[in-house]
């Protein structure tokens, strides 16, 4: 289960896509690339009433200080699990951070992905949405 908890996760992703959230289950992830980790931990699946999708993948880690940071991912293709939704949000963190994916060799959109992501459409659509919190335990401001 996420440390927020799952009240703030559904905050979360009411926050950024207007949406409510039932929680179906929690996924392990454990993304590596050449032999080595890139991401591990756990996702939350939520069931979702959206045009396009009926799954919202979510989980969030600490930032600085008392922050913490909320990731929120829709089930659009070619996001169909867990694991892709961690793939896509890293693509869109390196995308807005204005880094390279070099990191990751020059096909990692494309063989993670399944395609290349379009920066300008999935990254806004996607992925790319993050909100921070600060607080502690359960009082959380945006």
């Amino acid at each position: 289960m996420d440390a927020a908890g799952l009240p703030a996760l559904q905050e979360a992703i009411r926050h950024m896509y207007g949406l409510e959230a039932t929680w179906l289950e929690t996924v392990p992830v454990h993304e590596t690339f050449q032999r080595k980790t890139v991401w591990a931990g756990e996702v939350e699946v939520f069931a979702v009433k959206h045009p396009k999708t009926t799954r919202c993948y979510a989980w969030s880690h600490e930032a600085t200080g008392t922050k913490r940071r909320f990731h929120a991912v829709l089930g659009v293709p070619p996001i169909n699990s867990p694991l892709k939704a961690v793939q896509a949000s890293i693509v869109a963190r390196r995308i807005e951070a204005g880094r390279s994916l070099s990191r990751f060799g020059t096909d990692y959109r494309l063989r993670r992905l399944g395609k290349v992501v379009a920066p300008e459409r999935d990254a806004r659509l996607n992925a790319g949405r993050q909100h921070d919190h600060e607080g502690e335990g359960n009082d959380r401001h945006c």
